[in-house]
């Protein structure tokens, strides 16, 4: 059951027993590098780059035409990925990374004609970034993520809201035993990572968002055998 835009509710069946199996062939590049010494005080970068192309036949996802799980026909994937870490000090590390991914459904779509369009919940641009500091017994790191250009709709007309998101993590050890914490989302940003067009209590189409979760911590012991 799914909320309609009037306060109620309609029924999709998700499930489809005439798929069609899935398969696509990939090639992917990448390189990784290690530089010492970046700052002349022993200093440590590390970069790493990754290239790849893809070309999906009878790919399963999910068809709005029939808001079941179908096959979409033939889609085309290409992606850059981009991470690097940099140490400037023994207890302090750095890293950020970047991703550029280009999904565009086929020519023979099954619902309707989108050739060239970005898959529907399918950001182009991701970026992150992050922050470790180790103590003797402790360590603490901060996180950010930034997402944006992705759609709701095949056809792009959609737009899912740009947002960015902060995390943070701590731990504290003592022999085997080890206390964390996270807080996911600290900042209590309000954003949907996805959504999706579908019809209102009247037929016409209107867009959905899925929210995503407030500010929450999780607390947590491990311990080690």
């Amino acid at each position: 059951m799914v909320p309609d835009d009037q306060g109620g509710f309609f029924e999709i069946n998700l499930s489809n027993t005439a798929l069609e199996p899935q398969h696509a062939m990939q090639i992917e590049l990448g390189t990784r590098s290690q530089v010492e010494d970046v700052l002349h005080r022993g200093d440590l970068a590390e970069v790493d780059l990754s290239i790849y192309a893809m070309q999906a036949e009878d790919e399963i996802g999910f068809d709005l035409g029939s808001f079941s799980y179908a096959n979409l026909g033939r889609t085309d994937h290409r992606g850059i990925e981009l991470t690097t870490a940099y140490s400037p000090a023994a207890r302090l590390r750095v890293d950020a990374g970047y991703s550029w991914t280009r999904a565009e459904f086929g020519s023979n779509y099954t619902s309707g004609d989108v050739t060239g369009k970005q898959i529907n919940n399918v950001p182009k641009h991701s970026v992150r970034a992050g922050v470790d500091y180790s103590f003797k017994r402790a360590s603490l790191r901060m996180s950010v993520r930034h997402v944006r250009r992705q759609y709701a709709d095949e056809a792009n007309e959609v737009p899912i809201p740009d947002y960015t998101v902060v995390d943070l993590k701590g731990s504290f050890s003592v022999a085997a035993e080890e206390l964390y914490v996270r807080i996911h989302n600290l900042l209590d940003a309000s954003y949907s990572p996805a959504g999706y067009v579908g019809p209102g209590s009247d037929g016409a189409p209107i867009a959905l968002f899925y929210p995503a979760p407030g500010r929450g911590v999780d607390v947590g012991l491990r311990i080690r055998l």
